[in-house]
Order: C-alpha cells, then sequence, then structure tokens
C-alpha cells in the first residue's frame, strides 16, 4: 500500500540524522511484548491503576519515536520499558480508527509527544490528553523526487481508497472548469508521474476497488 511507502520514506529521513539509531525487533519480541502489554493493561485496570502500563525497568534510549498506522502496540514494543516516548499517527483518524482508541492508547503507552497528520484532530485530542503534547505535522513527501515543471492539466488528484463523503463532496461541489481526478497507482513511479501535472493533491489509504474518475 502507498502509505507504507510513505512510512519507509519518512523513517529513513528521521534516520538520515546521525543521531538517530534503528531499533529493530524480531516478530517473536514484538509478539512477546504486546501479550505482556495486554497483560499490563488488563491488570492495571482491574486494580484501579493509573496508566501508563509498562515495566518498572528504564530504556537506555533518551527518547523513542514510532512512526504507526493506527493504535497497535506490535509496532513500538520498545514503548513496554519507562522513559520518554513520541510517535507520529499517520492516518488513525476517524472513521477508520476513533478518537477514544488513539486516546487510550497515548495514555496506555506513556506517550508523551505525539505527531498528527491533520490540523481537526489535533485540536480534538489535545484537550483529552493532560500529559501528552500534540503537534500537527502535515503528510508530505520529497520534493526532490517530483516533477512540478510541467503543465497543470489536473486541478485536484486524489488517489487511494475512496471516502465517499469526501469523494461525493468534491464532485458536488466543485464550480465548472475544475479538473479532479482519482486514481490508484500501483508504483511510486506512477504516483510521481501522476503528481506531476496536478495543482493539489489529497491522499487515501488502499481500496480494495480502486478506480480512475475524471470529471471536469
Amino acid at each position: 500500500a502507498h502509505n507504507f511507502l510513505d512510512w519507509e520514506e519518512f523513517e529513513l529521513s528521521i534516520l538520515d540524522d546521525p543521531e538517530v539509531l534503528s531499533i529493530q525487533r524480531s516478530a517473536p519480541v514484538r509478539f512477546i511484548a504486546s501479550i505482556i502489554f495486554r497483560a499490563l493493561r488488563r491488570s492495571g485496570r482491574k486494580l484501579g491503576l493509573a496508566p501508563p502500563y509498562d515495566l518498572p525497568i528504564r530504556s537506555k534510549g533518551s527518547i523513542r519515536v514510532a512512526v504507526l498506522g493506527g493504535p497497535t502496540f506490535r509496532r513500538c514494543p520498545d514503548f513496554i520499558l519507562k522513559g520518554t516516548k513520541a510517535a507520529y499517527l499517520y492516518d488513525p483518524t476517524p472513521p477508520w480508527v476513533s478518537t477514544e482508541e488513539v486516546v487510550r492508547f497515548v495514555e496506555d503507552t506513556g506517550i508523551s509527544i505525539l505527531f498528527v497528520s491533520h490540523p481537526a484532530f489535533r485540536e480534538r485530542l489535545q484537550p483529552r490528553l493532560n500529559r501528552c503534547r500534540v503537534h500537527f505535522i502535515p503528510e508530505a513527501v520529497d520534493p526532490r523526487e517530483y516533477t512540478s515543471n510541467r503543465d497543470k492539466s489536473i486541478d485536484i488528484l486524489s488517489f487511494g481508497r475512496i471516502y465517499e463523503r469526501h469523494h461525493n463532496a468534491l464532485i458536488n461541489g466543485l464550480p465548472p472548469g475544475v479538473v479532479y481526478q482519482h486514481g490508484w497507482m500501483d508504483s511510486r513511479d506512477d504516483l510521481k508521474e501522476a503528481m506531476g501535472p496536478a495543482s493539489s493533491s489529497t491522499f487515501h489509504a488502499r481500496s480494495p476497488n480502486p478506480t480512475w474518475m475524471s470529471t471536469c
């Protein structure tokens, strides 16, 4: 899926910093950490203990950062240890993931710095997270990889799965003469080629039934 390619590109850009080290954990370690986290959370709630639910062992890392697509602990197994934790949530927003799920995950893991990809989601989360600072950072790409000096034949390019409400609002609300195109890209090269003639773009993750559509 293209969102995984974006995550990989984003992670590689972070790892360009020589002070950042990548923590690679095997599948068994991630699985065991997930089981321990679920047990700590379950027992902590039953006993009325306040989160976070982590082991009484401090991490050696100054700050642990995870790039996540949702509240999935297996992507951040080192959060089982105490210390400063930060996360970038790519697209876990309603209607796919509820605000309540994200709030519980952030509190239970002890994330104290949270980055989200939409300003409205940031405004919704911050009042509910007293021990976590929430910042808005938009999803982006490295502009050096894309051709931007081509003639703009597409006003709005949308790619990935269709969020029907958003999709229909665009079709019905755009003034005459505005070209809106929705599509599915099979590769990163296709994405670069499509974004060249587009003035702006929106992104939604993979659809089980991708389609091409163009309206004027």
